[in-house]
């Protein structure tokens, strides 16, 4: 859809789990992390 490499997608994943917007667990999926709840508030 958006015409990226998956290597791309992955590092920008990577990077938003760094910054706390995405918590990815192993054979669970990926969710939203406390950056963006906090900010819902």
């Amino acid at each position: 859809m958006l015409q990226v490499s998956k290597a791309s997608a992955n590092l920008a994943m990577q990077l938003l789990t760094n910054q706390n917007v995405f918590i990815r667990k192993q054979r669970s999926g990926t969710f939203i992390g406390p950056a963006i709840r906090s900010q819902e508030e």
